[in-house]
């Protein structure tokens, strides 16, 4: 936490939950919030025109919703994401 800044997460599946309490983040479930300002997520693979694929896993669902709830939605990938063609 950086001074003037207040954050309040939503994690879109328990495991990501349980990093963030780890690290200090003040977590609340999605119900808590009317609106998000920004929802962070991460893809699978990106390909040379930044196609991506997000997972399918059982955390999709939540993701979906938290996505909806946001004002903006950013998704990040580390360069060994990077694949020649998505599938």
């Amino acid at each position: 936490q950086q001074k003037g800044w207040s954050v309040l997460c939503c994690t879109t599946s328990e495991a990501t939950e349980q990093h963030a309490i780890r690290r200090g983040l003040e977590t609340r479930p999605l119900e808590f919030f009317t609106k998000l300002d920004v929802a962070i997520d991460g893809a699978d693979e990106v390909d040379p025109e930044l196609q991506l694929v997000k997972g399918g896993g059982g955390a999709l669902l939540r993701e979906k919703y938290v996505e909806l709830q946001s004002d903006q939605f950013v998704v990040v990938a580390h360069s060994q994401k990077k694949v020649a063609t998505l599938g």
